[in-house]
């Protein structure tokens, strides 16, 4: 019983659960003050204590509970206020962000751009200084992005040739590309070994003979995307949705493939070699991967 009337109490301390309570009981007062019940078996004694209790009620419970009721108006402009100053805040610093984002992308791309027509970048080593320097530049950048301008990188980079399976002029080993939004788009041939792309939506993309090796697809959507001859070596597919992706002849060795959805995949000729899938991984109906060289780890 102790705990019972602890915890209303509790309750109580809530103040609009405490000026609801109020404004009851006020109202009951009120409503015994003016009803007359004859069943109760009123006496002109009783009516005359009535009388006594109904003009206090006037002077103190009544004038009490309008107070009570404008200070909860009160407050509660109040709090809507505080809250629509703080959405107001939250947004102003929303814009201020996508401002600097974009003014740190049009001086990425400047720059780059330098270094493409002045320093021939694209002519550059992998090692050299140049394009360490683009390297440098390009991973700094990306981690200051969201998705949709870490799209519009990935684009300038391979349409720049700088980041070609055949020649690669700008690393992306770590390059932070979690959360990218980049559909029905054409990285065929693409070096794209060693990036984060944890989150990102690479649906009906053609990555045909990419790189894509030790890459992290940590719930990635591939559905629908063309991995021919792709490799995956080493790579993290954990529950990465490959409905429906064509993995013919994709290197999959060593890759982690533990929750992934294969479902309706296309793996002829796939390596798996001691790639790994646990029993929640699905495969497509009738493919065996153990006789394919995946190990179950449970």
């Amino acid at each position: 019983m102790y705990q019972k009337i602890k915890m209303f109490w509790q309750k109580l301390r809530h103040e609009e659960t405490f000026i609801v309570v109020v404004v009851l009981v006020t109202l009951v007062i009120v409503l015994v003050m003016f009803v007359n019940v004859p069943e109760l078996g009123w006496t002109d004694h009783f009516k005359s204590t009535k009388e006594r209790v109904w003009e206090l009620a006037k002077l103190l419970i009544i004038p009490g509970t309008l107070g009570l009721i404008a200070y909860y108006l009160n407050k509660r402009q109040y709090i809507n206020t505080q809250e629509l100053a703080a959405r107001q805040e939250k947004s102003a610093q929303a814009i201020a962000k996508d401002q600097i984002e974009e003014a740190a992308l049009q001086k990425y791309f400047d720059r780059m751009t330098m270094l493409l027509l002045e320093k021939e970048l694209r002519d550059q080593a992998k090692d050299s200084e140049v394009s360490s320097l683009a390297e440098v530049r390009t991973l700094t950048v990306l981690r200051r992005m969201n998705g949709e301008r870490k799209r519009n990188i990935l684009h300038f980079l391979y349409e720049s040739g700088l980041i070609m399976a055949t020649k690669q002029i700008v690393n992306l080993h770590r390059a932070d590309l979690t959360q990218l939004s980049l559909v029905q788009t054409n990285l065929e041939q693409a070096n794209l070994a060693g990036a984060n792309f944890t989150g990102a939506n690479l649906s009906g993309n053609v990555l045909a003979g990419a790189i894509l090796e030790q890459s992290n697809l940590t719930q990635v959507n591939l559905t629908g995307a063309d991995l021919t001859g792709a490799n995956l070596t080493a790579a993290k597919l954990t529950q990465t949705d490959l409905t429906r992706a064509n993995l013919t002849e994709a290197d999959l060795t060593q890759a982690n493939l533990k929750g992934a959805k294969l479902t309706d995949t296309t793996l002829t000729m796939a390596k798996l070699t001691e790639a790994e899938y646990n029993n929640t991984t699905q495969w497509p109906d009738g493919f065996n991967p153990e006789k394919a060289g995946a190990i179950n780890t449970g």
